[in-house]
């Protein structure tokens, strides 16, 4: 009797601290869960301290757009560079990665924004040597790539840039892949004038 009794004692103590120990563990798990909840929060707010005055829009990834956006960032920064023939030959490589854009813009898009975007590569091709008419076609260009970038998304987080003296202070957007000003518009002679009006955002899409 004595022998079950111990069993016993020795049994409820192992059991309680069996039940401790998961406390713990469940403790812990619960702050792992709050800092990594925290991290994401923060990760998904990130642009809004780089830029805290511009617009966050939030846009789907779409992996499909890499060679369309890598060849229109590099015809942005070959306008800044005042670079007429790089920008001819990186449109080009804008018309190849247009079409392979999943899915198609054709069906996607309008087909005004659909033709005003081949139309404009076309002619920034058509214009090399004449950097004045090309920067025309690319301010065009980018609302149609604005469009495109939010109705079927992009494979990175984009900055929308504002410059408000382009076509005598018309004004004209353009996209970037970072915050950093290099005005294509104006080059040289104007290359830090503009700033971010929108953050066209990927990251709430993990």
């Amino acid at each position: 009797m004595k022998n079950s009794m111990h069993l016993l004692v020795i049994l409820a103590l192992l059991l309680s601290s069996c039940n401790g120990k998961k406390e713990k563990e469940n403790s812990g798990n619960s702050k792992d869960e709050m800092n990594h909840q925290t991290t994401v929060q923060e990760h998904d707010h990130s642009h809004e301290s780089i830029v805290p005055d511009a617009q966050q829009v939030n846009v789907k990834i779409n992996n499909s757009t890499t060679k369309f956006l890598e060849a229109y960032l590099s015809i942005r920064e070959a306008l800044a560079q005042d670079k007429s023939a790089l920008v001819a030959e990186e449109s080009e490589k804008l018309k190849q990665g247009f079409e392979n854009i999943n899915p198609s813009p054709k069906d996607e898009l309008s087909k005004d924004i659909y033709e005003n975007i081949l139309n404009q590569v076309e002619a920034l091709i058509q214009n090399k040597g004449n950097i004045s008419d090309q920067r025309e076609n690319f301010e065009n260009l980018s609302n149609g790539v604005k469009t495109l970038v939010v109705q079927l998304g992009a494979d990175r987080t984009l900055f929308q840039t504002y410059c408000p003296m382009f076509k005598d202070n018309k004004g004209g957007i353009w996209l970037s892949s970072s915050p950093e000003v290099e005005n294509p518009y104006f080059g040289g002679k104007m290359l830090t004038c503009g700033s971010v009006q929108e953050v066209l955002s990927t990251s709430q899409s993990h």
